[in-house]
């Protein structure tokens, strides 16, 4: 269990409403509300393949990814990155 300091809030000053709760969503650029996430399914839906071959090359560093705790997501903009980086030309 995580402890708190004496004195100090986890949400900023003023509690969790108060000023200063916002200020680090501010600081985030204008796209990340519009971005979207995908699951590791959702990655093998689309590339026809299976959840575990997604988190393979999530482990080996092809394919970015953003952890939350223990949620992994790719963001549909690296997923495109991916695929435009792996296509063959086909003879």
């Amino acid at each position: 269990m995580r402890r708190q300091a004496a004195g100090r809030s986890l949400h900023g000053a003023g509690g969790p409403g108060g000023p200063g709760a916002g200020a680090v969503m501010d600081d985030l650029p204008d796209l990340v509300p519009d971005l979207e996430l995908l699951t590791a399914r959702e990655v093998a839906a689309l590339i026809k393949t299976n959840a575990r071959t997604v988190y393979r090359l999530m482990k080996a560093g092809e394919m970015q990814a953003v952890r939350f705790g223990r949620l992994v997501r790719v963001a549909k903009p690296d997923l495109e990155r991916f695929i435009c980086e792996h296509r063959k030309e086909m003879r």
